[in-house]
């Protein structure tokens, strides 16, 4: 019985949700072409050296706590400016895949789970993009460092949540399992809002195995 209810809201989502969002295949196939268009362009344009490289892993790093930021403060906290961000991913999301049930059953679904392309579009281009360009202006060859690793954590954070959202994850099971805690309607708001990696869920003392 409990399972046939999960089921009916499941089914009640993708019929009220999907016709606003973008075609899954369509969203996607953009995802992928405009992160890897990024790392590949920014990757040309670096010129590496010993410093370069300690800014890489850096780079990363403040990719993955801008993350952990909008998911915790943004994501699930609902003000009127962001309203329609905290509708998208607490309200349509977390109302899709619970703990109870975290997989998508086709690719239909992924268009709950990969971000719109038109916010890597606008992340990527509309901040990262100019910053390089001003930094090449200056000779500055750190701005490109930062597009590429904000590219690469988007392409890595993408990968895993996906995976994190199939019934068997073949690989990254203990992400896996950290994002499904944060699936449960009783701690979503409070744990686990790290996903591509736990470091500051850890940092912050939101890390959580409950589920």
């Amino acid at each position: 019985m409990r399972n046939d209810l999960i089921e009916k809201r499941r089914s009640e989502f993708r019929n009220k949700y999907n016709g606003l969002l973008f075609n899954s295949y369509l969203n996607a196939a953009l995802v992928l072409i405009i992160l890897i268009s990024f790392l590949l362009y920014s990757a040309l344009k670096i010129h590496l050296s010993f410093w370069l490289l300690i800014f890489l892993p850096l780079g990363f790093l403040y990719s993955d706590g801008a993350m952990y930021l909008a998911h915790r403060f943004q994501q699930h906290k609902k003000l009127k400016f962001q309203r329609m961000v905290f509708e998208m991913h607490t309200v349509w999301h977390h109302g899709m895949f619970s703990e109870e049930k975290m997989h998508i059953d086709s690719i239909r679904d992924t268009n709950m789970v990969i971000l719109p392309f038109f916010v890597h579009g606008f992340v990527l281009a509309g901040i990262y993009l100019p910053i390089a360009l001003i930094g090449e202006h200056l000779q500055l060859n750190i701005g490109w460092v930062l597009l590429f690793s904000v590219a690469a954590h988007s392409l890595w954070y993408e990968i895993v949540h996906t995976i994190a959202h199939l019934e068997n994850p073949p690989i990254f099971r203990t992400l896996a399992r950290h994002h499904k805690a944060h699936h449960n309607p009783k701690y979503m708001g409070r744990v686990n809002f790290g996903i591509a990696t736990t470091l500051f869920d850890r940092l912050f003392r939101t890390h959580s195995t409950s589920s």
